[in-house]
């Protein structure tokens, strides 16, 4: 019984054929892994994909113009030297990188340089060694 199981099992197996990735270097082997039962052996399944990562788009700031007009009154806002917006408060002459109101989104102000264009880019897939 144990050798037709053999016999049945190299027939129904299909063997791997390499082929060379595209010259793109945006693809990647896939490699999915069947279902099965406990004591079944592993069976995978071997595919070519496409593996682009999004294109980082520099988000638009406002200007400092269009900054000074968010502010309440009372506030200015300047430009530093390296580039990012401080908010000052005028009759106390006290300074903050954030803007004055709280809920205010710093993605709408910060320079891109600031923010990580890939922090919500997550992949789907599980890299194996």
């Amino acid at each position: 019984m144990l050798q037709l199981h053999e016999v049945h099992q190299q027939t129904s197996i299909k063997l791997y054929k390499y082929r060379r990735l595209d010259k793109n270097p945006q693809e990647i082997r896939h490699l999915t892994i069947l279902p099965g039962d406990f004591y079944h052996d592993i069976r995978v399944q071997i595919s070519h994909v496409p593996f682009a990562v999004p294109t980082a788009l520099a988000p638009e700031r406002m200007t400092l113009e269009e900054a000074q007009k968010t502010t309440p009154a009372g506030w200015r806002v300047y430009e530093a030297f390296t580039g990012r917006y401080i908010f000052e408060r005028e009759d106390t002459e006290d300074t903050s990188w954030t803007h004055p109101d709280p809920d205010f989104d710093p993605s709408l102000y910060d320079p891109p340089s600031m923010m990580d264009p890939y922090a919500n880019f997550q992949p789907a897939y599980e890299a194996l060694s």
